[in-house]
């Protein structure tokens, strides 16, 4: 079990019973009191919940309507695979943009690990937690847009403030990966954001759930050259592995271990 599986797992049972031993918990998750600790301490940090002698219990204030959020949407599991892949590309001082879609609002739910990242984000569903979880948080300016149960903020007023910035990494996702089409969105204002992304960024890592492979949306962003990172859960069919390597695209397997390794981010100073 993953460890994001393990922290949402002690999230809901929190969320139903309100309070929690640890050798309850030991049992349920099978793992040691050592394990258990360490996540409850990040769960801690994350305000979700507060320790008491042996166990834990629910932080006031907590919505559970917020966390239970999670179960609508499709490829959870795989999803929270993909973006714990992603959290060991980042640096401790990174500068991220962080786009729309639930696979990016999982992996911000995971940022409050690196304290010192600076954030900027048009994922309205993030705010609530990245919000004293990381250094700086910044938010794009523009229309709401929903989809997918998710907001986002677009339009031309956030390419404005785009400029002059520079980010170390861009995480986002797309609508559809197609062998002709490319990386395709369904919001034609999020291919202008994603371009202006792409330029500003020395590095951009894509998040693609294995269903989004050989479906495209309505609009063209990007060639599959053009990215520099694309992390899934299940490995890209041989046409796809061919415009990748070609491309010279870093293919990350989500909980694939025993598969080539990627640089250790670079600690910026």
């Amino acid at each position: 079990m993953f460890i994001a599986e393990r922290l949402e797992k002690i999230r809901q049972i929190l969320l139903e019973q309100k309070t929690i031993d640890i050798t309850s918990l030991c049992e349920m998750l099978g793992v040691s009191d050592v394990t258990v600790r360490k996540d409850l301490e990040r769960l801690e940090d994350e305000k979700f919940l507060k320790k008491i002698h042996g166990g834990a219990v629910l932080s006031e204030g907590v919505d559970e309507r917020y966390f239970q959020q999670n179960e609508v949407f499709p490829f959870y599991d795989e999803k929270t695979a993909i973006a714990e892949k992603a959290l060991s590309l980042i640096g401790e001082f990174d500068s991220l943009f962080i786009g729309p879609g639930s696979s990016c609002y999982i992996f911000a739910k995971m940022l409050y690990r690196y304290r010192n990242v600076r954030v900027i984000t048009n994922n309205l569903n993030t705010l609530s937690f990245l919000y004293n979880a990381v250094k700086r948080v910044y938010v794009l300016g523009g229309e709401i847009g929903y989809r997918d149960n998710m907001m986002f903020s677009s339009g031309d007023k956030e390419l404005r403030e785009l400029d002059n910035i520079f980010l170390n990494k861009a995480i986002i996702t797309y609508n559809g990966i197609d062998l002709e089409t490319g990386f395709t969105l369904d919001e034609m204002s999020l291919v202008k954001i994603y371009e202006k992304v792409f330029s500003i960024s020395k590095e951009v890592i894509v998040l693609a759930s294995e269903n989004k492979f050989g479906h495209h949306g309505m609009y063209h962003s990007r060639s599959l050259k053009d990215v520099d990172y694309l992390i899934t859960n299940r490995k890209p069919g041989d046409q796809f592995a061919e415009k990748f390597e070609t491309g010279k695209v870093n293919v990350l397997i989500a909980g694939d271990e025993k598969g080539k390794s990627p640089p250790p981010p670079a600690v910026n100073t």
